[in-house]
């Protein structure tokens, strides 16, 4: 039973839920779709136990945030990073391929579960939000790794279009791991033109 509970935590943690409201959130939809879930989860057909999909940004693991640390320093948010980089980016999506992503799809739902008016309704969308990671974590090897592939590539431009201008001095932009990570090709423009330049 504890094993199940844990599945399900870490779904509504992925999920964006406060651990606060995950009781006032329980509800027939999102018990039964925790309950497939746990089941599902816990062990394949093999019986070999599985990791609960988890949301986050791409490439971020815990590892790259604790090198990149500064001893003493506040802790980095790299959750408020990546949100804020969804809500530049994700409602103007016009790409198919972007609007349907993982990333964006969450975002979606997790700014309709904000405005959401009645508990009901927060209890479905968070049902849609866990079904969405579910979903998510049910695909082959294959699928995973290109989606991963695709979901840095789409960081990475949420990262150019964001760190412009004024903004370019934010935290998000100047973070050493955010810009290792979705800073880009690193350009060699000015060693090149510096090579290319005649002796005096």
């Amino acid at each position: 039973m504890s094993q199940g509970w844990e599945i399900y935590a870490s779904f509504f943690n992925c999920a964006g839920a406060h651990s606060h409201s995950v009781t006032a959130m329980l509800g027939g939809v999102a018990l039964s779709l925790c309950a497939l879930s746990a089941a599902a989860q816990a062990t394949t057909a093999e019986g070999v136990k599985q990791a609960a999909p988890k949301g986050g940004l791409p490439a971020m693991t815990p590892a790259k945030k604790i090198s990149n640390a500064v001893p003493g320093a506040v802790t980095t948010p790299y959750t408020a990073f990546r949100l804020k980089l969804q809500a530049s980016y994700c409602p103007h999506a016009t790409a198919a391929a972007e609007k349907d992503s993982l990333t964006c799809k969450a975002y979606e739902i997790a700014q309709k579960m904000k405005a959401a008016k009645s508990e009901e309704e927060k209890k479905v969308l968070t049902a849609d939000r866990l079904k969405l990671f579910y979903d998510s974590g049910k695909r082959s090897e294959e699928d995973k790794k290109a989606a991963a592939v695709a979901a840095k590539a789409l960081y990475t431009k949420m990262f150019a279009g964001y760190c412009t201008g004024s903004k370019a001095a934010e935290a998000l932009c100047t973070n050493e791991l955010m810009k290792k990570l979705y800073g880009g090709p690193k350009t060699h423009a000015s060693s090149t033109a510096a090579a290319s330049k005649p002796a005096a």
